[in-house]
C-alpha cells in the first residue's frame, strides 16, 4: 500500500532536496508549524489530515535528525538553472527508468524492492510529471546511474520558478528503496544514513 503518511510527510516537507530560484521573499521570524499530515493514495493523489501534537513532536524529532544528516552528509546539488526535462515512459521491475528520448536510467546509490518500483512508477509517470537528471558519470544508452529530480514549474511575479525534488531521497525515506552496501560501486553514506532514519521511523 502506497499510503505511508509519515514517510510522505517527511519526503515532501523535509527530506527531499528542493531548491527554488526566484527573488528573495520576505521571511517571518516565527518558525513554521504544521497543522496537517500528508498521505499519498494508491492513485498517487495527495490527501491531508489534521495532525495531533504527539505526531508533531515526532515530526520535529525527525526534522532535527534530518538536519544532522544534512550537516554531516550535504545534499546533492540541485540544478542551478532549468535543465532539459523529460517524461518517463516506462519503469521496469529491474530498476530501469525509461525516458522519452530512448535512454534508460537507474537511481544512483540505491536498490529498490519490486513494490518500491511500483510506487516509483506511480510517482514518476503521474500526469504532467517531468524529471530532470544529473549524471555522475558519462551517459550510456541503457542503465545510466543518475540523480533524478522531479521538476515543478511555478509562476512568481511573472517569472518562472522551478522546484526540484530528489526522487532517490523520497524513495529512501518512504522505504521503497535501500542504500547500496558500503564498498559497492555507487555507495553513498548519505543514503545509508537516510535508510537508517527510515527504519527508525518504522519502529
Amino acid at each position: 500500500m502506497i499510503a505511508r503518511t509519515l514517510s510522505v510527510v517527511l519526503a515532501l516537507l523535509t527530506l527531499t532536496a528542493c531548491e527554488r530560484h526566484a527573488q528573495p521573499a520576505r521571511v517571518s521570524s516565527e518558525p513554521p508549524t504544521a497543522t496537517a499530515t500528508v498521505a499519498m493514495d494508491e492513485n498517487g493523489k495527495i490527501t491531508s489530515e489534521p495532525t495531533g501534537s504527539p505526531e508533531l513532536d515526532r515530526l520535529d524529532s525527525m526534522r532535527k535528525q534530518m538536519a544532522a544528516i544534512d550537516l554531516k552528509f550535504p545534499r546533492p546539488a540541485a540544478p542551478s538553472e532549468k535543465p532539459p526535462t523529460f517524461r518517463v515512459v516506462q519503469v521496469e521491475q529491474n530498476g530501469l527508468i525509461h525516458i522519452q528520448d530512448g535512454r534508460s536510467l537507474v537511481l544512483e546509490g540505491v536498490r529498490c524492492s519490486p513494490a518500491g518500483m511500483v510506487n516509483l512508477k506511480k510517482m514518476t509517470m503521474a500526469p504532467a510529471t517531468e524529471i530532470a537528471f544529473i549524471r555522475p558519470q558519462p551517459a550510456e544508452l541503457r542503465g545510466t546511474p543518475a540523480n533524478l529530480w522531479l521538476v515543478d514549474a511555478l509562476k512568481v511575479e511573472g517569472r518562472s520558478v522551478y522546484s526540484y525534488s530528489l526522487i532517490t531521497e523520497t524513495a529512501l525515506t518512504s522505504g521503497w528503496c535501500r542504500s547500496l552496501n558500503k564498498g559497492e560501486p555507487g555507495f553513498n553514506p548519505r543514503y545509508a544514513a537516510l535508510e537508517a532514519l527510515a527504519k527508525k521511523k518504522a519502529e
